[in-house]
């Protein structure tokens, strides 16, 4: 199943996905794609990282590329955060 959540900026579209993602079986993947520009990213990654700690995530830090990216074996469900940053990155990514 396929699942896209959209909304506008600070919406609770992220905790709305991890609540899904973290209902469905396991293992799990979230796949974080936001760039580290400035204090303000860092600060937005690391309340993403407290969100989910102890949600049986696993993460992959990736902004770009993702045919490149192996998840782990047995992967069931992927948590994509963001679309709108991953395709930021991958067309204006330098």
């Amino acid at each position: 199943m396929l699942t896209l959540i959209i909304g506008g900026a600070a919406s609770g579209k992220s905790e709305y996905a991890e609540h899904l993602a973290a209902a469905a079986p396991g293992p799990r993947v979230y796949l974080a794609t936001m760039r580290r520009h400035d204090a303000e990213c860092e600060a937005r990654i690391e309340k993403h990282r407290a969100a989910r700690a102890g949600r049986g995530f696993v993460t992959c830090e990736r902004e770009a590329g993702l045919s490149g990216l192996a998840l782990p074996a047995g992967t069931r469900t992927v948590l994509l955060e963001d679309l709108g940053n991953l395709a930021a990155n991958e067309l204006y990514g330098g």
